[in-house]
């Protein structure tokens, strides 16, 4: 697994590609659908309920993958050990409605399960930098994220058809 560092206007951001096997992501998106469908979460729409770590593991191993993989790498940039407080999933689609909004956690982990298009990844603003973080289908992106960001919506007439899919991470230092 290689990581990619990127420091930019003093904070780092870390990148991992082909994060994990990518013939899970069907299982995933069905997994995603269903709570929408079934748990939709608080604002906003369509974001799942923060719980997904509690999926259970045993039937659900793309989940246990996923964290494992999350955990295992938070600790190798960081050399301290963390642990899962939420997890949810967000679908954009034509009527999502996201802002831009920060995290209280230590590192904060985007996962993008599918994506029309790398430019749709997460946006960051830095005091008087704005800037986009390439969100690359199945690739996980690591970050302070008390750092104010936001997803970038790709073009209504696309998500239309295509929704992008993304997977959030809040960890902290255990």
């Amino acid at each position: 697994m290689k990581i990619i560092e990127q420091n930019l206007n003093g904070e780092k951001f870390y990148q991992v590609k082909n994060f994990l096997n990518a013939k899970s992501k069907n299982d995933f998106i069905s997994d995603i659908e269903y709570e929408i469908k079934n748990n939709l979460g608080p604002k906003p729409l369509y974001q799942t309920n923060h719980y997904l770590q509690n999926f259970p593991t045993g039937k659900k191993w793309h989940w246990q993958d996923l964290y494992e993989r999350s955990l295992t790498t938070a600790e190798t940039i960081t050399g301290r050990k963390f642990r899962i407080d939420k997890s949810w999933a967000n679908k954009i689609t034509e009527e999502s409605e996201f802002y831009l909004h920060t995290h209280s956690s230590d590192m904060s982990v985007v996962y993008y399960l599918h994506t029309i298009h790398p430019a749709y990844g997460t946006f960051i603003k830095m005091k008087d930098k704005e800037l986009i973080l390439l969100g690359v289908e199945n690739s996980a992106m690591f970050f302070n994220g008390k750092i104010v960001h936001e997803i970038v919506f790709p073009p209504m007439d696309i998500v239309k058809h295509n929704p992008r899919y993304s997977i959030a991470l809040d960890l902290y230092y255990d």
